[in-house]
Protein backbone atom coordinates (compact mmCIF):
# COMPACT_ATOMS: atom_id res chain seq x y z
CA UNK A 1 0.00 0.00 0.00
CA UNK A 2 3.06 2.51 0.68
CA UNK A 3 4.24 1.76 -2.62
CA UNK A 4 0.93 2.93 -4.43
CA UNK A 5 1.11 6.09 -2.41
CA UNK A 6 4.46 6.98 -3.87
CA UNK A 7 3.52 6.19 -7.28
CA UNK A 8 -0.02 8.07 -7.27
CA UNK A 9 1.63 11.38 -5.26
CA UNK A 10 -1.17 10.58 -2.38
CA UNK A 11 -1.21 13.26 0.44
CA UNK A 12 0.82 12.87 3.77
CA UNK A 13 -0.50 11.20 6.59
CA UNK A 14 -1.95 13.51 9.47
CA UNK A 15 0.54 12.63 11.77
CA UNK A 16 2.99 13.91 9.12
CA UNK A 17 0.82 17.19 8.64
CA UNK A 18 1.22 17.48 12.31
CA UNK A 19 5.04 16.95 12.71
CA UNK A 20 5.03 19.76 9.87
CA UNK A 21 3.45 22.07 12.13
CA UNK A 22 5.76 21.54 15.07
CA UNK A 23 8.09 22.42 13.16
CA UNK A 24 7.39 25.67 12.06
CA UNK A 25 6.17 26.20 15.59
CA UNK A 26 9.38 28.24 16.86
CA UNK A 27 8.45 30.71 14.26
CA UNK A 28 4.70 31.19 15.51
CA UNK A 29 4.23 33.68 17.92
CA UNK A 30 2.33 32.70 20.95
CA UNK A 31 -0.55 35.16 21.73
CA UNK A 32 -1.94 37.39 19.27
CA UNK A 33 -0.92 40.98 21.42
CA UNK A 34 2.73 39.45 21.10
CA UNK A 35 2.73 39.42 17.12
CA UNK A 36 3.23 43.25 16.55
CA UNK A 37 5.52 43.43 18.97
CA UNK A 38 7.62 40.32 18.79
CA UNK A 39 10.25 39.49 16.12
CA UNK A 40 12.36 36.58 15.38
CA UNK A 41 16.08 36.89 16.54
CA UNK A 42 16.90 37.55 12.64
CA UNK A 43 14.68 41.11 13.07
CA UNK A 44 11.55 39.31 11.11
CA UNK A 45 8.36 39.33 12.58
CA UNK A 46 6.34 36.42 14.20
CA UNK A 47 3.74 34.71 12.18
CA UNK A 48 0.33 34.79 13.71
CA UNK A 49 -0.48 31.42 12.97
CA UNK A 50 0.03 28.05 10.42
CA UNK A 51 -3.00 26.62 8.93
CA UNK A 52 -4.15 24.58 6.05
CA UNK A 53 -0.91 22.18 5.98
CA UNK A 54 -1.21 20.22 2.60
CA UNK A 55 1.76 17.73 1.51
CA UNK A 56 2.34 15.05 -0.95
CA UNK A 57 4.64 12.50 -1.59
CA UNK A 58 6.40 12.21 -4.64
CA UNK A 59 8.05 8.49 -4.97
CA UNK A 60 10.96 10.17 -1.95
CA UNK A 61 10.55 13.61 -2.81
CA UNK A 62 7.75 15.73 -0.52
CA UNK A 63 6.15 18.83 -1.85
CA UNK A 64 4.23 21.15 1.17
CA UNK A 65 1.71 23.94 0.43
CA UNK A 66 0.90 25.80 3.50
CA UNK A 67 -1.17 29.13 4.40
CA UNK A 68 0.65 31.55 7.25
CA UNK A 69 -0.98 33.87 8.59
CA UNK A 70 0.96 37.08 9.37
CA UNK A 71 0.62 41.13 10.60
CA UNK A 72 -1.02 42.74 7.65
CA UNK A 73 1.69 45.04 8.27
CA UNK A 74 4.83 44.28 7.10
CA UNK A 75 6.50 44.93 4.14
CA UNK A 76 6.82 43.06 0.73
CA UNK A 77 10.36 42.58 1.90
CA UNK A 78 10.01 41.12 4.98
CA UNK A 79 7.24 38.92 3.69
CA UNK A 80 9.57 37.12 1.13
CA UNK A 81 12.20 36.93 4.29
CA UNK A 82 9.95 34.83 5.99
CA UNK A 83 9.11 32.59 2.96
CA UNK A 84 12.62 32.02 2.85
CA UNK A 85 12.71 31.32 6.63
CA UNK A 86 10.12 28.99 6.77
CA UNK A 87 11.28 26.78 3.48
CA UNK A 88 14.51 26.37 4.98
CA UNK A 89 13.48 25.71 8.28
CA UNK A 90 11.07 22.89 6.74
CA UNK A 91 13.67 21.28 4.75
CA UNK A 92 16.41 21.72 7.43
CA UNK A 93 14.36 18.99 9.14
CA UNK A 94 13.14 17.04 6.83
CA UNK A 95 15.47 16.38 4.01
CA UNK A 96 12.98 14.70 1.99
CA UNK A 97 11.15 17.90 1.07
CA UNK A 98 11.59 19.30 -2.29
CA UNK A 99 9.60 21.83 -2.84
CA UNK A 100 7.34 24.39 -0.21
CA UNK A 101 4.87 26.71 -1.14
CA UNK A 102 3.56 28.97 0.99
CA UNK A 103 0.20 31.97 0.96
CA UNK A 104 0.46 34.39 3.29
CA UNK A 105 -2.68 35.72 4.77
CA UNK A 106 -3.29 39.17 6.70
CA UNK A 107 -4.01 38.56 10.22
CA UNK A 108 -7.32 39.35 10.71
CA UNK A 109 -8.75 41.93 13.20
CA UNK A 110 -11.78 41.44 15.42
CA UNK A 111 -14.32 44.14 15.36
CA UNK A 112 -15.63 45.74 18.24
CA UNK A 113 -19.33 45.50 17.83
Amino acid sequence: MGAWGDLTDAGVSPRTQKSLLKILDPLVAKSTSKVNGSAQNDGLPMLTSVKHVRARNAGSMMFVDLTAEIPGTITVSQAASLEEKIEHTLKAARKEIKEVRVTFKPTEKKSAL
